[in-house]
């Protein structure tokens, strides 16, 4: 049996030398999912302890006749939204390859491994299919139905393995334009969808029939379309945008960055900005299919609530905080080093500018995905006649004015929220300690639990609840008289060091006037006799961010003049 010498290399930082540990792996199929995982084991290996957590949380929990248990479990299912992208991009080897090129998709080092086509094609699509289709079942068999015990199982699961399996058959065929292969998986999640709601009638057992036959299909397209990678017969249409190209190329040769401040957005949108946008792209229309899928599955089928077509619209939150804390990083998205690129780090561009660049493209790429999505959500709803969450927003106000303000706000609100937790993630990994990452990231599971437990215990005490209802507004306003003190601290600390204080008094007037401008969007909004001004103003002061961003250009400062 032919072995496989894999060479792994690790930073020994307490020594500043380079060790080297040897790894012998007797299979190919070893060495391939070796090679997939090894990088991000570490991630691998949380989401893998949190799903088998959550799934024994959920079945030892009460049955939902016990106050509380089913919202418990709610909490604790919400987290694993986050795990599908993550396991999309690393399944479908994005991080190692520019999927959005006119080649492969493929990772280039690996197209020289002496294996076969087939063999090398098939490792990676039957680990990823085992695995995508494994935690399906589990999290389905295990967490979904113990709230809704007729949840259908199997026809969703299988859905989203053959969506895996073609992903991968896309991403690595060679496409003779860039972005092309980005409008093809789209199209062909909107036209597979389109078949699936055609077999609504058929019996159970024959739509997954017919899904669970497009797995091997796939698996053929992905071996043909890797085998032409791997002989170099690749198409080349670069010609049917050579005159376009041409046109615009010249004039934009002349036009320099006009500051460090413009060179340095640039760069930021070059190493992280796409990457929130092909999350979104690989798996909303995967989410979309899938609503379409229940959507037109028999009446018999049990169908969770959570699909429903307004769903997508909280998919970037769920990715926000994964990609604050790769943007926090001066490396390329997907390189395994937290540490800062030393010709990064020493660019003419003070803390302050570098944040200020990357909360930008923060910004950037989170409108440009919501652009996305809210069309995508639109057409969800007129698909399947289901507008239901447009209702329960519209419902919550009478005047028609207020449902169109209601609305639009809500369509603010949205993205504000999603470059909030991007915002909130990037001082973290702003200042280059791993170790200090991941003891927050461990605090904030850690709190993130002892909250549920503690909320799942006062919601089986009767007799607290009304104390805690009385003392809840005192608790709301000392926390967010704490934020700006806190705020203030940091502010000052910036002025003396890093910040202009002309800046930052622009800065403070901005976020005073955010602070009134929701403040009476809610008056408008709200009953009156719903506002207290004590609780509004509190609530809007801890929603608007304050702190986390402050802390961001000094994290940088002591990471990068260490």
């Amino acid at each position: 049996m032919r072995s496989f010498d894999v060479a792994t290399d690790a930073q020994t930082r307490q020594h500043s030398h380079w060790t080297t540990a040897r790894l012998v792996i007797h299979s190919p199929f070893t060495a391939i999912a070796w090679q997939i995982l090894a990088r991000y084991r570490w991630y691998v290996a949380g989401g893998a302890i949190y799903t088998f957590v959550a799934i024994a949380l959920c079945q030892l929990l009460p049955t939902s006749a016990c106050p509380g248990a089913d919202e418990v479990r709610y909490c604790l299912l919400v987290p694993l939204v986050a795990l599908p992208p993550m396991a999309f991009i690393l399944f479908l080897l994005g991080a190692d390859s520019d999927l959005a090129g006119a080649d492969t998709g493929f990772p280039r080092r690996m197209l020289a491994i002496p294996l076969a086509t087939w063999r090398l094609a098939m490792a990676p699509m039957l680990f990823g299919t085992a695995v995508t289709l494994a935690f399906c079942l589990a999290i389905g068999q295990g967490a979904l139905r113990t709230i809704w015990p007729e949840t259908a199982i199997w026809g969703p699961s299988l859905f989203v393995t053959a969506a895996l399996a073609w992903g991968q058959a896309v991403a690595w065929m060679p496409f003779g334009l860039r972005w092309l292969r980005v409008i093809v998986c789209v199209v062909g999640i909107v036209i597979a969808s389109w078949i699936l709601s055609q077999t609504g009638g058929w019996p159970d057992a024959a739509r997954m029939a017919l899904i669970a036959a497009q797995i091997p299909i796939a698996f053929g397209a992905a071996v043909w379309g890797l085998r032409r990678a791997r002989q170099g017969d690749g198409p080349d249409w670069s010609w049917l945008v050579a005159r376009l190209q041409g046109a615009f190329a010249s004039r934009a040769r002349r036009r320099p960055f006009c500051s460090a401040a413009r060179a340095q957005v640039w760069l930021e949108w070059q190493l992280h900005g796409t990457g929130m946008i092909w999350a979104i792209g690989l798996t909303a229309p995967l989410f979309a299919g899938a609503i379409v899928f229940v959507a037109s599955a028999p009446p018999s089928a049990g169908i969770p609530p959570i699909l429903n077509p307004v769903a997508p619209l909280f998919l970037p939150w769920f990715l926000a905080l994964p990609m604050g804390a790769t943007m926090g990083r001066f490396v390329a998205q997907g390189r395994a080093s937290g540490m800062n690129s030393p010709f990064l780090a020493v660019r003419p561009v003070d803390c302050v500018g570098f944040v200020a660049a990357k909360l930008k493209v923060a910004a950037l790429a989170v409108l440009v995905t919501y652009a996305a999505v809210v069309p995508l959500v639109a057409g969800l709803m007129a698909w399947t006649h289901d507008d239901r969450g447009l209702n329960l927003l519209v419902g919550l106000v009478s005047s028609p004015t207020q449902r169109v303000g209601i609305v639009l706000l809500a369509l603010a609100i949205l993205p504000a929220v999603a470059w909030r937790l991007v915002a909130d993630g990037l001082f973290v990994s702003l200042t280059g300690r791993p170790w200090l990452t991941a003891v927050l990231g461990t605090a904030g599971v850690a709190l993130f639990y002892a909250f549920l437990i503690v909320g799942f215990w006062i919601r089986s005490q009767p007799e607290w609840h009304e104390p805690l209802r009385a003392a809840a507004p005192w608790l709301l306003v000392a926390i967010a008289a704490i934020k700006l003190l806190l705020a203030g601290f940091l502010l000052r600390r910036l002025c003396r060091r890093l910040l202009d204080p002309a800046l930052a008094a622009r800065l403070v007037a901005v976020w005073l006037a955010t602070v009134a401008a929701l403040v009476a969007i809610a008056v408008w909004l709200l009953p009156r006799a719903v506002v207290s001004w004590p609780i509004l103003l509190s609530a809007v002061i801890l929603a608007v961010p304050a702190v986390r961003i402050a802390l961001a250009p000094l994290a940088l400062a002591w990471n990068r003049h260490r």
